[in-house]
């Protein structure tokens, strides 16, 4: 509970700081704080569909950025990331996720939208690959 009023609360503050929202599997808020000028930690409180089950997600990953393509209006980049997840309901799962994706930033208004694939592990209860992803965006403060 820390870490998330830590991220909500205490990171915008500190640094460069996005929230908003990811529409896909699963679809829930989404939340990045900037930790470098080409590197960021993505957050994800969500709600997962998959499978038939009814359960809530979390997942926190490190992304790292990467020059894409330049554009006239903004800035385009790839990025890839890793990190865990976890679902909750009808027992817990835990994972690992590998997010790729394509991050646009606005260039005159603190938009940024996202399309990522995130292709995953689950390592508990048992051994079994995934993908989820969507596409979202955020507000930057």
């Amino acid at each position: 509970m820390a870490l998330l009023l830590g991220v909500f609360v205490v990171a915008p503050i500190a640094a460069q700081f996005s929230a908003g929202i990811m529409v896909g599997e699963p679809s829930g808020l989404s939340a990045k704080l900037w930790v470098g000028e080409l590197s960021a930690v993505d957050l994800m409180l969500a709600w997962s569909l998959a499978d038939d089950a009814q359960r809530f997600y979390v997942h926190s990953d490190y992304q790292h950025y990467l020059a894409f393509m330049e554009v006239e209006n903004g800035r385009l980049f790839a990025y890839v990331g890793i990190g865990g997840r976890l679902y909750v309901g009808d027992g817990a799962t835990l994972g690992i996720r590998i997010p790729v994706g394509i991050y646009y930033e606005l260039e005159r208004l603190p938009i940024e939208l996202f399309l990522e694939i995130a292709p995953g592990l689950n390592l508990l209860p048992e051994t079994e690959v995934n993908v989820g992803g969507g596409i979202g965006g955020r507000y930057r403060f």
